[in-house]
């Protein structure tokens, strides 16, 4: 009898011992295998999620202890105040309200990519004609938000995203993730806004990384890597003094358990909205420490030495219960 038991037991240690492994190296992003990190790894970290999420349920709910205030634009509030999304000038209304409040940082979790044009392009031509420049100008509201981010640029976090990201030691195929791709002009120079990865953009990127010595290759690293990014209207970034990525990845069940608060572009670190606006509000310096392996190591805040814990591949586990 003990042996029946014992012949079925070694399978099934086997088979839990091999989940837990491709489970852990899913994380550190260490599997190579293709068939491991696309077939295997995805339903297990599902199957842990649950194991995640039973635990938040015997806990129960905790309140957050952080005074943080959330402005949602709703459905409520587009019935009052009209279509989203709404010109700048109130945008600039709004976030002047809440810092004149007392808010220490307010960060935007959307992307003001593209200028807020009211006048039509025959209207204005029309009006410059006649010489009445100042009639568009005050009809204009991208100007009101540039006067904002001049005037608490130290207090407000711009949000940016992309809709395409890799990780390119797993791409076989280097122009299927063009990390450091550069558009062929005939030697004219691309405008910012028609760029992938706009060279503006990097101002907002982590200034200290360590070692010092660095040498990234980011053509080898499985770490999220920007390929183009949709970042703020050349207007605004030129104006703000800091930004983020609000960028989440679901798991296959549909949870969002972990969320990064680092990414790469050009072979930087640039900082999540969430991360950033932290670093805001404390009015703290942040450092990037990488491992040899081109993987994240650590994120430590200068002033107060407070270490911020992370998975190899940039991420931390949230309470989302």
């Amino acid at each position: 009898m003990k042996k029946r038991l014992w012949l079925i037991h070694i399978p099934l240690i086997i088979l839990f011992a091999s989940a837990f492994v491709v489970t852990w190296k899913g994380e550190l992003g260490s599997l190579d295998s293709a068939f491991l990190r696309d077939l295997v790894f995805p339903p297990l970290r599902s199957l842990n999620g649950a194991f995640t999420n039973a635990k938040f349920k015997i806990r129960g709910p905790h309140k957050p202890t952080q005074k943080i205030v959330i402005i949602e634009a709703d459905s409520e509030s587009m019935t009052a105040l009209g279509r989203w999304p709404w010109h700048r000038d109130f945008y600039a209304q709004v976030i002047g309200t809440a810092l004149s409040y007392g808010a220490k940082v307010v960060g935007l979790d959307y992307v003001l990519s593209e200028p807020d044009q009211r006048v039509p392009d025959g209207l204005r031509q029309a009006l410059r004609e006649k010489k009445l420049d100042d009639v568009v100008a005050q009809a204009e509201t991208d100007r009101a938000f540039v006067k904002l981010l001049q005037d608490f640029g130290d207090r407000i976090v711009l949000g940016w995203t992309s809709e395409a990201i890799c990780q390119p030691s797993y791409v076989p195929n280097k122009d299927e993730c063009p990390v450091n791709f550069v558009p062929d002009t005939g030697g004219e120079p691309l405008p910012e806004e028609q760029h992938p990865r706009p060279p503006s953009m990097h101002r907002f990127a982590v200034s200290s990384v360590a070692p010092k010595d660095l040498k990234f290759d980011s053509e080898k690293t499985p770490l999220l890597s920007v390929v183009q990014a949709i970042a703020p209207y050349k207007d605004f970034s030129h104006a703000a003094s800091h930004a983020g990525f609000f960028n989440v990845f679901p798991d296959p069940d549909g949870y969002i358990r972990r969320t990064p608060l680092l990414m790469m572009m050009d072979g930087i670190p640039f900082p999540s909205l969430a991360l950033e606006t932290a670093r805001v509000g404390l009015g703290e310096d942040m450092e990037v420490e990488f491992s040899p392996d081109q993987r994240f190591k650590q994120i430590r805040f200068k002033k107060s030495g407070r270490i911020i814990p992370l998975n190899p591949m940039g991420s931390v586990e949230i309470n989302f219960m």
